[in-house]
């Protein structure tokens, strides 16, 4: 079976506040997550202070575990963002 190709969401048009809601579930939604906050960086002028973002995981079984490698994913992608915004939020 082929899977479909996943349209990226467009996370542009969000204000901080639902930026920093968002929860990603998907690879596409991280991926998209981070572009975002790395673009909102760099038009705050701190990308240079941002940390490298989290790689997504290489080691999943695809077993549905309950402690899967996916879901340390996107809970260090959101740790990662709200870092982020913290450093276009604070003074320099």
């Amino acid at each position: 079976m082929i899977w479909p190709v996943m349209t990226p969401p467009d996370y542009r048009d969000l204000a901080d506040a639902a930026l920093a809601a968002l929860q990603p579930a998907l690879k596409v939604e991280a991926e998209a997550l981070i572009a975002e906050v790395r673009r909102r960086a760099a038009d705050h002028g701190v990308q240079e202070r941002l940390e490298d973002a989290p790689e997504a995981p290489i080691s999943c079984c695809g077993r549905g575990c309950s402690n899967c490698v996916w879901l340390y994913y996107y809970g260090e992608v959101m740790f990662w963002r709200d870092g982020a915004m913290a450093c276009w939020r604070a003074p320099a």
